[in-house]
C-alpha cells in the first residue's frame, strides 16, 4: 500500500497543488492526503508563487488554464528560480504542442484531464522517488491494477460461487470490466496497458467461470461500462466531457443507475438464457 511505504519516512513529502477549479483541487487533495502526502493548495498562479517563496516542495502539480497568470507563465518563473523543482503539469489541454512546450520549459511530466487516479498517484510517486525508480513504480502501479481488477474479482467470484454451489439452487454472478477490455483506443493516446490487460482479464475470467459453473446452474456474465458520470477519475472538465461524447452514439454520459439496471437484469430470471457474455453499457461507443 502507498501509506505503508510512506510510513517509512518521518516527514511526509510536501506537494503544492495549483488548480483554479475547487472540485478538482479538493478531489486531488483528498486523494493525496489519503496516500500520506502533505498538501498545500493554490487557486491561481500568483498564490502559487507566493507559497513557493515560503517553503520547499517535493513536487508541484500545476494546472495550465487559470485566471490571471496561466500555468505556463508560472512554470517559466518557477524553473527560472528553482531549476531542479519537479513539476507535474495536469491539464485538459491534450495537444502535442502544449505538452512539448511545457516539457521544454522544464516540467518533469504531463498528464491530461480526465485522468486515472491510479495513474496520477503512480506518477507522483515516480517524481518523489527519483527517476531511477520509474521502472519499478510503473510495475507497482500495474500490480495494483491487476490485484484490484482481476485478482480481486477472481477471489470474490471464487468465494461467492462456492456459497452458491453449496446452497445447490443455482444463481448468477456479474463481473465489472470496461470497454477497454475490447479496444485499446478507449484510452486514446494515453493507452494504459496494465488497465487494458486487467479489464481483458476480467472478460476471460467471466467466460471461464461461466464454463466451469454451468453444471451447477450458475450463470456468469459481465458488464463493460463506457464513460460513466462519477468522480472516480476526478471531476470531469467540459473539454473532457466533449471528448467522451464525440464517439458515443447516445449523446450523454452514462449514469451509475445505467450500470445498476444492467446488473439487475443479468441477475434476474429475465436473463436466464444468458451466460458467458459481456454486456457493453457504453451509449454505442464501441459501435464505431
Amino acid at each position: 500500500m502507498v501509506t505503508d511505504r510512506l510510513t517509512q519516512n518521518p516527514v511526509p513529502p510536501r506537494i503544492l497543488l495549483v488548480d483554479d477549479e475547487p472540485k478538482i483541487r479538493g478531489f486531488i487533495a483528498r486523494a493525496l492526503t489519503a496516500a500520506g502526502y502533505a498538501i498545500d493548495c493554490a487557486s491561481d498562479g500568483d498564490e502559487a508563487l507566493r507559497q513557493l517563496g515560503l517553503g520547499e516542495y517535493g513536487l508541484v502539480i500545476l494546472d495550465l488554464i487559470m485566471p490571471g497568470m496561466d500555468g505556463r507563465a508560472v512554470l517559466t518563473r518557477l524553473i527560472r528560480d528553482r531549476p531542479d523543482q519537479p513539476v507535474l503539469v495536469l491539464s485538459c489541454l491534450d495537444d502535442v504542442t502544449t505538452k512539448v512546450t511545457c516539457l521544454d520549459l522544464g516540467a518533469h511530466d504531463y498528464l491530461t484531464k480526465p485522468f486515472s487516479l491510479e495513474e496520477l498517484l503512480a506518477r507522483v510517486r515516480v517524481q518523489l522517488r527519483g527517476e531511477q525508480h520509474q521502472g519499478g513504480e510503473v510495475l507497482r502501479a500495474g500490480d495494483l491494477v491487476l490485484d484490484v481488477d482481476v485478482k480481486g474479482q477472481f477471489l470474490c467470484g471464487q468465494a461467492f460461487s462456492r456459497a452458491l454451489v453449496a446452497a445447490g439452487r443455482g444463481g448468477a454472478i456479474v463481473n465489472i470490466a470496461s470497454v477497454e477490455s475490447e479496444v485499446i483506443s478507449a484510452s486514446g493516446e494515453h493507452c494504459q496497458v496494465h488497465y487494458n490487460v486487467a479489464k481483458g482479464g476480467v472478460k476471460m475470467l467471466t467466460k471461464g467461470m461461466a464454463f466451469e459453473l454451468a453444471r451447477h446452474d450458475i450463470r456468469v456474465n459481465g458488464i463493460n461500462p463506457g464513460t460513466i458520470d462519477t468522480e472516480f477519475a476526478g471531476p470531469r472538465t467540459e473539454r473532457g466531457r466533449d471528448r467522451s461524447l464525440a464517439r458515443a452514439l447516445i449523446k450523454r454520459l452514462g449514469q451509475p443507475s445505467d450500470i445498476a439496471q444492467a446488473v439487475s437484469f443479468l441477475l434476474s430470471d429475465d436473463a436466464s438464457f444468458i451466460t458467458g457474455t459481456m454486456l457493453s453499457v457504453d451509449g454505442g461507443w464501441l459501435v464505431q
